[in-house]
C-alpha cells in the first residue's frame, strides 16, 4: 500500500470517528431533555416544564405567571436531534428552536408575530437546612363581600436565597411570582407585580403563622397559616 494511500486511509477513519461523535452529541434523548425551564418573552416571564414517560414520549405546560395562565398544555411537541419545537393551542402559539448542550432552549415564539424566546434550565438547589418560612401557607383576604382563599409557596436555595409564588384558588390564578423578597429577624414581605400587590408581615414565635397586611389599592389584613 502506498504512503499516500495510508494516511488517506486514516484521514478518512479519523473523520468518520469525528462524525459518529458529533452525531452521537447532538442527538437529544427525551430523558435528556426533560425538566423545567424559564424564559423572558418581552416583559412577560415563562415557565417551560417538559416530562418523558417510559417510552419516550414527550409532555408539557407552559405558565405565563405574570398573566396568571398556569398549566397551558403544549402539543405536537417534536424532538429530532437537536431541534425542538412544540404548540400551545390555547393561545394559538408554537415554539421552534435547537436544544444546546448547555441546558439552553434557544428559539422563536409565534402567535401572530415572530419573537426570540430562549429557555434556561431551572437549576434550583433546595437549602440543605429550609428557612423558617419554608413550606406551603394558606390565608383569607375579606375583601367586602368576598372572602379569596390564597396560597403561599416559600423556598429557599442553597445560598439562602428565598423564592416563592402565590396562589389565588378561588379565582384560579396560580404560581404568581413573588419579587422584592425581603426577610430581616421576623419581618417578612414581598411583591406580586403581576397583580400590583404587596404584602408586609411578622412572622409567629412558634413559626406557624404571618400576620400582617395586604395592599393592592387599599389595605387589608391579612394571616398566612402553616399548612
Amino acid at each position: 500500500m502506498k504512503t499516500s494511500d495510508f494516511l488517506f486511509n486514516r484521514v478518512a477513519a479519523i473523520l468518520c470517528i469525528l462524525l459518529f461523535a458529533l452525531t452521537a452529541a447532538t442527538a437529544q434523548p427525551a430523558a435528556s431533555v426533560a425538566g423545567d425551564y424559564a424564559g423572558t418573552l418581552g416583559s412577560l416571564h415563562l415557565k417551560l416544564h417538559l416530562k418523558s414517560d417510559s417510552t419516550g414520549e414527550l409532555t408539557g405546560t407552559l405558565d405565563s405567571p405574570d398573566q396568571g395562565a398556569v398549566g397551558l398544555p403544549c402539543a405536537d411537541i417534536r424532538l429530532e436531534g437537536s431541534s425542538l419545537s412544540f404548540t400551545v393551542p390555547s393561545v394559538h402559539g408554537s415554539w421552534t428552536g435547537t436544544v444546546g448542550l448547555t441546558g439552553v432552549l434557544a428559539g422563536t415564539w409565534e402567535q401572530g408575530s415572530a419573537m426570540p424566546l430562549n429557555f434556561k434550565r431551572d437549576t434550583f438547589m433546595p437549602a440543605a437546612k429550609p428557612s423558617a418560612l419554608d413550606g406551603t401557607w394558606l390565608g383569607t383576604l375579606h375583601a367586602g363581600p368576598q372572602n379569596l382563599r390564597l396560597q403561599l409557596n416559600v423556598k429557599s436555595d442553597a445560598k439562602g436565597r428565598l423564592y416563592c409564588t402565590l396562589d389565588s384558588l378561588d379565582q384560579h390564578a396560580m404560581g404568581l411570582e413573588c419579587a422584592s423578597i425581603t426577610a430581616n429577624g421576623k419581618h417578612f414581605s414581598f411583591q406580586i407585580p403581576a397583580v400590583h400587590g404587596e404584602f408586609t408581615g411578622t412572622l409567629a414565635a412558634d413559626s406557624k403563622s404571618i400576620s400582617g397586611t395586604w395592599s393592592q389599592g387599599a389595605s387589608l389584613p391579612l394571616t398566612f397559616t402553616r399548612r
